[in-house]
């Protein structure tokens, strides 16, 4: 395995993270020196929020949002908020476009307001929040991506 090329190391690294340190130890060293770069020049991150918004006749009502007699309102928010990145696991990069990890999110939105598929029970009139859109203008977004898998 030492005679595999770095740069082929590199882009097993991005498939399989890091269990391919075990491959070759020397690409640990490798991508803790691109990794320097973000250090002391971190990423700028664009995002926009959506708020989400159960209402009911009762206020502070606990809520089964599976009954169809519950309809969520949404909102779009109009600010662009910004986040510097500089070491950590953002999501995936799809055309652009950056889909976030529930443990980034966490960090961007409290743990209590994050819009979450898993629980069913809602309390009405209190808003939650979700990343609509996260984006990114800088030209080292792809390798930032590629570097923290």
């Amino acid at each position: 395995m030492n005679n595999i090329p770095i740069e082929i190391l590199h882009k097993i690294y991005t498939f399989t993270g890091a269990n391919a340190f075990y491959l070759n130890k020397q690409l640990l060293t490798f991508i803790n020196k691109q990794r320097e770069y973000f250090y002391n020049n971190p990423i700028t991150l664009k995002y926009r929020l959506i708020h989400w918004r159960y209402t009911s006749i009762i206020s502070q009502k606990i809520i089964n949002i599976k009954e169809n007699k519950y309809r969520r309102s949404i909102k779009l928010s109009n600010n662009i908020d910004t986040v510097d990145v500089s070491n950590s696991i953002i999501g995936y990069y799809n055309d652009d476009v950056i889909i976030p990890y529930n443990n980034f999110k966490k960090k961007l939105i409290p743990k209590e307001f994050i819009e979450s598929v898993q629980n069913n029970y809602r309390i009405s009139n209190n808003i939650t929040f979700d990343v609509f859109k996260m984006w990114s203008d800088d030209e080292n977004i792809d390798k930032y991506m590629k570097l923290w898998v």
